[in-house]
């Protein structure tokens, strides 16, 4: 399994056609050769964000059907999010990079790229690299393991992966948070419109 990251120029906007293209190779990869395309939380935001730019709509929500999106199935699976970082540390796989002292989940990331700070480059490799390592241990152990924001275990028996398109099609769990649901609505409502 490899792990590739594409960027255009630090702190640009990726012109239409070159996103195009990059939708192209990834339908390649996944009808020709059979590759699986994994996200963490790809399915609300990458492929959105991947139909925004190019103006593939209905290929980038097949793309994203047919993608493999870990924390989508625990939504599904247990009505909240597991994050890339918790799984991180639940499988004892270190953490991810920090691009400032109060951000490890990226919400400083847009603000950076836009002033070119080349930390973003090296995030995006980690944040890929992380995936990557994450799912692999997922499908070798056939469990789920991931350490919450309060610092508790979990360990879950989960045979397999399923595809974002699966996953959607389980029985709608009760939000674990009331206050603030996660539901899987969230992540397809982009689909829809």
């Amino acid at each position: 399994m490899s792990t590739d990251v594409y960027y255009y120029k630090l702190g640009s906007k990726l012109p239409k056609q070159m996103v195009r293209e990059f939708i192209e190779f990834l339908v390649r990869m996944n009808t020709q050769y059979g590759a699986k395309i994994v996200t963490m939380n790809g399915t609300r935001f990458d492929f959105r964000l991947l139909a925004e730019e190019s103006g593939w709509h209905d290929i980038c929500a097949k793309l994203a059907l047919q993608s493999y999106d870990p924390c989508l199935q625990a939504v599904c699976n247990y009505g909240y999010p597991v994050g890339l970082q918790a799984f991180a540390h639940g499988f004892h796989l270190g953490y991810k990079t920090k691009l400032n002292e109060d951000d490890t989940g990226g919400l400083s990331f847009p603000a950076l790229w836009q002033k070119k700070d080349p930390q973003c480059l090296s995030y995006s490799m980690q944040d890929s690299s992380l995936t990557k390592d994450v799912v692999l241990e997922m499908l070798e152990q056939k469990r789920w393991q991931w350490v919450n924001r309060k610092g508790r275990n979990f360990i879950k028996r989960i045979p397999y992966l399923l595809s974002a398109e699966a996953c959607l099609m389980l029985p709608q769990r009760e939000p674990a948070w009331p206050d603030s649901p996660w539901l899987a609505e969230r992540f397809a409502d982009w689909m829809l419109k």
